[in-house]
């Protein structure tokens, strides 16, 4: 059967709840993502909340993440820039924190394949944001300008 169809039996015949849902009309997963700080430890159902994180944390390594990387190298996906890349990962549900081992990953193929070059650029940009973050923050207001153009120098520059 086509897989919205089956969908659609399971919301029409009200049993989305045996699937983990919390309505029995549609599919709606809760849970608590911080189940393994100790903010998250607020009482509740942290078994089962550890238990549908870890499974969550294993379909995406093991399924979401090796297809969108197939795709990358496949260049059935090819993203134009670090934001089309974002919206790509975004849209399957992938996390940024995970570009640096989808880029390890298209690294073998890094003499052709653009996606490689856009992931790592991303990266980059990343990390220049983060420096940016802890350089600008104690540079006083009458000196922003000056501070800013010094960055983008440093960063964009080349030397000699």
């Amino acid at each position: 059967k086509d897989a919205k169809l089956i969908l659609e039996e399971i919301k029409s015949s009200g049993s989305a709840r045996q699937f983990g849902s919390v309505s029995d009309s549609e599919f709606d997963f809760r849970y608590n993502p911080d189940i393994y700080t100790e903010v998250g430890k607020d009482g509740s159902d942290t078994e089962h909340d550890k238990e549908l994180v870890q499974d969550m944390a294993l379909f995406l390594s093991d399924s979401v993440i090796v297809k969108f990387v197939y795709e990358m190298k496949t260049m059935t996906q090819r993203p134009l820039d670090a934001i089309h890349l974002t919206d790509l990962m975004h849209g399957r549900g992938i996390n940024m924190r995970y570009l640096g081992g989808i880029t390890t990953a298209l690294e073998g193929d890094q003499d052709k394949n653009h996606n490689y070059a856009v992931c790592l650029s991303a990266i980059i940009t990343r990390a220049a944001k983060q420096a940016f973050k802890q350089y600008i923050i104690d540079i006083p207001t009458q000196q922003l300008g000056a501070a800013v153009a010094h960055f983008l120098n440093c960063y964009v520059g080349s030397i000699g």
